[in-house]
């Protein structure tokens, strides 16, 4: 299996340093600020261990679901997929 890419949602911290080996390949974090079952310091603390290629959104007064945020999330997902997508057969950067 080859990864492309990787996204996260809601993640949480235990054994997130191992995150550093997807480098070279592009990794989305992505996480509710009003996260009732894992807190903002989860994904802060991947996104501190994630090399570049990465992309951090935080959206505000989503909860863990990301009910609140359905929408946004899913636009914003998409677009990220179909960016990692067009350059994955040569390198992000």
């Amino acid at each position: 299996m080859v990864i492309t890419a990787g996204a996260a949602l809601s993640s949480q911290s235990r054994g997130t340093e191992a995150v550093a080996e997807l480098a070279p390949r592009p990794l989305l974090v992505t996480h509710g600020t009003a996260n009732e079952v894992r807190p903002n310091a989860c994904t802060t603390d991947i996104n501190r261990y994630v090399q570049e290629p990465k992309d951090l959104i935080l959206y505000p007064g989503c909860r863990h679901g990301f009910d609140q945020c359905r929408e946004a999330l899913d636009r914003d997902l998409l677009g990220w997929l179909k960016c990692v997508l067009r350059l994955a057969p040569g390198r992000c950067r």
